[in-house]
């Protein structure tokens, strides 16, 4: 068992390309050669018999798991493995949810400060092929939602909003049969979701920003899952200005 490409993807995008615990960016341009990767995919739990934090009782299959993978600069994956005893599991996980919390954030605020303080206008989302075009290989998402009312609404919800990141960070690699079976079942979540009594709106977006203090060229997707009571949804009677429109052709 290696470790997936969807995987991979997964780690090096939430990561935002840096070390969990320096920051340090993880692949280093070069002009006149080629780029070089100074990071490394990292088991939480060791994944040879007797290496650091090993878990007999944890399958092979599980230890290529994202949920099993940090990503360190070469220096501080020796140190962590060196310093099993002060690195523990526990201290690795918190370690990389911080992490990927702060990437998320720093993308969010240096898109946040660049949009316009005018209200925000996104249009309804009805298909998963529609959905999946908007999240599909973004940069960064800029996801929010009403609370949910219930347990019930809370899993779906969770479940949704993950699913959606996943395609975010996968989705612009897919090829075209997966990209169709996405939106297929994308399309499915979108019906559940209304069931429940949500509706969903959203928008694809290039912003020019300065993260890191490197400016370039960003895809963002942005996406608000409301219930169809929220008072901020505007409805359009499309028929009535279409009646209009007829009415001064007369």
């Amino acid at each position: 068992m290696t470790i997936s490409d969807k995987t991979r993807k997964l780690l090096w995008g939430r990561s935002g390309n840096r070390c969990a615990y320096c920051r340090r960016e993880l692949v280093m341009t070069a002009v006149k050669d080629n780029d070089a990767i100074v990071g490394d995919e990292c088991h939480i739990y060791a994944k040879n018999a007797g290496g650091p934090r090993n878990n007999l009782s944890i399958s092979i299959d599980e230890l290529d798991d994202y949920e099993n993978l940090i990503l360190l600069c070469k220096v501080h994956h020796k140190m962590i493995d060196d310093q099993a005893n002060t690195y523990t599991v526990d201290v690795l996980k918190n370690l990389k949810k911080k992490h990927e919390k702060w990437v998320q954030e720093t993308l969010h605020d240096a898109a946040s400060s660049s949009q316009p303080k005018s209200p925000e206008f996104l249009l309804r989302i009805t298909a998963g092929k529609e959905l999946f075009s908007i999240i599909a290989g973004v940069h960064f998402s800029d996801f929010d939602y009403d609370e949910p009312a219930d347990k019930d609404e809370l899993d779906f919800l969770s479940a949704f909003m993950q699913n959606l990141q996943d395609w975010a960070d996968i989705g612009g690699d897919m090829e075209y049969g997966q990209r169709v079976e996405a939106g297929y079942n994308l399309t499915q979540d979108i019906r559940t979701l209304e069931e429940k009594g949500f509706v969903i709106f959203g928008k694809r977006e290039t912003k020019k920003l300065k993260i890191h203090g490197v400016e370039g060229y960003w895809e963002i997707a942005i996406i608000r899952i409301l219930r169809n009571t929220n008072p901020t949804i505007i409805k359009i009677d499309l028929s009535e200005s279409l009646n209009e429109s007829k009415n001064s052709e007369t």
